[in-house]
């Protein structure tokens, strides 16, 4: 590995890493900002929860407009104080001098232990020294009974 792709790789970690800060943190502000203007946010889905496809940095943005960092205030954090996702195993592939693929898995907790767990796909760009996502699918392999996230 170049000290050109380990530099690269690490930038593409701190994006991943943002996304589960920011989103563990209700920070909308700071989720906004990994995002590639024509970017692509996607769920599969995971019965019974449906999956979703939003569509360019507005439509990611209006998909976090009810987050709050206020306890009681967020309405999918009514039935929980905190929820951490949990990275593990990332997988990081430089496909061009501009653009990447990862592969990253997760586990999330709440106060009630395992709550769902699966897989990152990520497409991601740089755009001067940051590496946006340009695409992200979420595929979950696991949900615990009554889990509280995604909500149903």
């Amino acid at each position: 590995m170049t000290q050109e792709e380990a530099v690269a790789s690490e930038a593409i970690r701190k994006t991943i890493n943002g996304y589960t800060i920011a989103g563990d943190s209700r920070i909308p502000e700071a989720f906004h900002g990994l995002w590639a203007e024509d970017a692509i946010l996607e769920f599969a889905g995971f019965p019974p929860v449906p999956g979703f496809r939003r569509e360019g940095r507005d439509a990611i943005r209006a998909g976090t407009e009810s987050w709050s960092n206020v306890p009681g205030e967020d309405p999918s954090l009514t039935r929980t104080s905190f929820i951490r996702h949990n990275l593990t195993s990332c997988q990081i592939e430089l496909t061009g001098p501009g653009a990447a693929r990862a592969r990253t898995y997760f586990i999330v907790f709440t106060e009630l232990g395992p709550d769902h767990m699966g897989v990152y796909s990520d497409e991601l760009v740089r755009e001067g020294d940051d590496w946006l996502f340009q695409h992200r699918r979420i595929t979950l392999d696991w949900r615990a009974p009554g889990s509280l996230f995604p909500p149903v």
